[in-house]
């Protein structure tokens, strides 16, 4: 996890800027599934919580919470499907992730 000074975190939070994060579930012959989660929390975002190791050259996410509240994953078997997520930070005034930058 990185350490911001004072300084560098208040010039952050004039920006107004959301910590969003992407998450591209994918396998040969099925549909990709799309989650998304940042904060704040959004409608439609499935995640809730992503815990994220850095080292120098690759980010890994080591575990995820997702929201089931509406039993979206109840059934669903993602047993071998490949996982990406992407992390952006974005002005509050764009409500979508476009195309955030591809991380591990």
């Amino acid at each position: 996890m990185r350490d911001l000074s004072a300084t560098l975190l208040s010039a952050q939070e004039e920006l107004n800027l959301e910590v969003r994060v992407k998450i591209t579930l994918s396998l040969v012959g099925e549909t990709d599934i799309i989650l998304k989660g940042g904060y704040p929390q959004q409608s439609g975002d499935r995640i809730k919580k992503i815990q994220q190791h850095e080292h120098p050259y690759s980010v890994y996410a080591k575990e995820v919470e997702l929201d089931n509240s509406d039993g979206y994953f109840t059934n669903l078997d993602l047993k071998g499907w490949k996982a990406v997520a992407s992390w952006g930070l974005l002005p509050v005034r764009v409500r979508n992730i476009a195309t955030p930058p591809r991380c591990g």
